[in-house]
């Protein structure tokens, strides 16, 4: 773009320089003398979010409640007394008792006769 600039301006009378030795550390004289620096300005918008805090300590009453508990400990103690009650009730049962036992009849007299005819002894040697 540059050279099409430059070959409108040489149609038209005027000595091109080119843009490289035209700037405004660089400035040489040529025929015409030094081109003056052309400023062209823009302006941009710079956009930046930027929070700047300021911390304030306001103080405000937080109320807390502590239960206050009061607390009786019982012991119990028991006495415990154990008493055995014995009812008694009978229940019969037979059990089979064997008793010996001896009993006397009245005497029951037999009598019997007989009766014997004994010899008198022999005094013989013979009977001996």
């Amino acid at each position: 773009m540059s050279k099409l600039l430059c070959a409108s301006l040489a149609a038209a009378g005027f000595v091109c320089v080119s843009f490289g030795a035209a700037q405004a550390g660089d400035r040489q004289d040529g025929c015409c003398g030094p081109l003056p620096p052309r400023f062209v300005y823009r302006d941009v918008e710079q956009v930046r979010h930027v929070t700047r805090y300021r911390d304030v300590v306001q103080p405000y009453y937080v109320y807390r409640h502590q239960e206050i508990v009061h607390v009786t400990r019982v012991h119990p103690v028991v006495y415990v007394d154990y008493v055995t009650r014995v009812h008694e009730q009978p229940i019969e049962r037979v059990v089979p008792e064997y008793v010996s036992q001896t009993e006397y009849a009245p005497e029951t007299e037999y009598s019997s006769r007989r009766t014997y005819y004994i010899k008198p002894p022999c005094d013989c040697s013979d009977c001996r």
